[in-house]
């Protein structure tokens, strides 16, 4: 094995390998760390005393101590540069950050580029520079440049049938006269009973509005969404009251995601039934996993809260 010199600390060792650069561990990460740094270094001269600079990293600082940044930041507070005035042409002095290019509000206002001829009579205007939007010289003329531009169109309501006056811009899409009209007009009830009625209700969700069937195979049909949320509310209120700290809720779910599982592969619906009613006018069972069982849905529905284990 070659003999080398550490890189870092300079202790002569054994290398297995020609590539190895180091002693041991330490001075290897010692290496990357120096080698990683250089990379990122860089050199500039401060701005104020021409001094080196040297920066690490994502950090990059501009003077070399804080008084040349004091220095710096004065430097650039009373730097001004010259302009000359649009309007007058005198020469003034401003600081590069700020847009000026007038010397005084009055040379800002008395700007050529803010007169312009009135659309209606044609007579010329001026306005200030934050009022370039106006395009009249006067209300009266603003009020009637608007009525001639609002020439109104004349419609015909497509269930009563009567005529009225709407705007150029809205005539197209313009079908009835009134809110009333569009209600009474006999097409839209009808596409409205279509789309509102049945399974198609958006209040209701998988055809609740409509029959259906039990897994006893009994045709029903559901109470509206009120009284089903009171009853699920109900419901999940004593399934909370029966639950127990020490019911272990991993096994519980597991009961339930095999009931899926079986009626996925059966084709009969199984519920996961409590095996003591949670609710009866006798017993009142706990919601843990020895009180779980699974059964098909049409006995879970026959057996209801009526039945237990040892009854009497």
């Amino acid at each position: 094995m070659p003999r080398k010199n550490c890189e870092v600390c300079g202790v002569e060792f054994m290398a297995r390998l020609s590539a190895y650069r180091t002693c041991g561990v330490v001075c290897r990460n010692r290496l990357v760390a120096a080698e990683k740094e250089a990379r990122h270094t860089k050199v500039h001269p401060c701005p104020v005393c021409a001094t080196p600079v040297t920066t690490t990293g994502s950090y990059r600082r501009l003077t070399c101590s804080v008084a040349c940044g004091h220095a710096l930041t004065g430097q650039k507070l009373t730097m001004k540069v010259e302009r000359a005035c649009k309007t007058c042409g005198k020469v003034f002095e401003v600081v590069p950050s700020q847009q000026g290019e007038y010397c005084s509000k009055e040379c800002m206002y008395a700007r050529n580029d803010t007169t312009r001829n009135c659309e209606c009579c044609g007579k010329p205007f001026r306005t200030p520079p934050s009022q370039m939007y106006v395009r009249t010289c006067s209300p009266e003329c603003g009020y009637k440049i608007r009525e001639v531009n609002d020439q109104r169109v004349e419609c015909t309501c497509a269930n009563c049938g009567k005529k009225f006056l709407e705007s150029p811009s809205r005539a197209g899409g313009r079908v009835y006269c009134s809110r009333g009209c569009y209600g009474s007009d006999p097409v839209v009830v009808a596409e409205r009973s279509e789309r509102f009625s049945g399974a198609g209700n958006p209040s209701w969700q998988g055809g609740i509005a409509v029959p259906a069937v039990s897994a006893s195979g009994k045709t029903y049909t559901r109470q509206s969404r009120d009284k089903e949320n009171a009853k699920d509310a109900k419901r999940r209120a004593a399934k909370m009251q029966a639950t127990v700290t020490w019911a272990d809720q991993t096994r519980i779910a597991a009961i339930y995601a095999e009931a899926q599982e079986v009626s996925r592969l059966t084709g009969v619906v199984h519920h996961v039934d409590h095996v003591v009613p949670l609710t009866s006018a006798t017993v009142c069972g706990l919601h843990n996993e020895f009180n779980l069982q699974l059964l098909p849905g049409r006995e879970n529905l026959q057996k209801h809260n009526r039945h237990w284990p040892e009854m009497w």
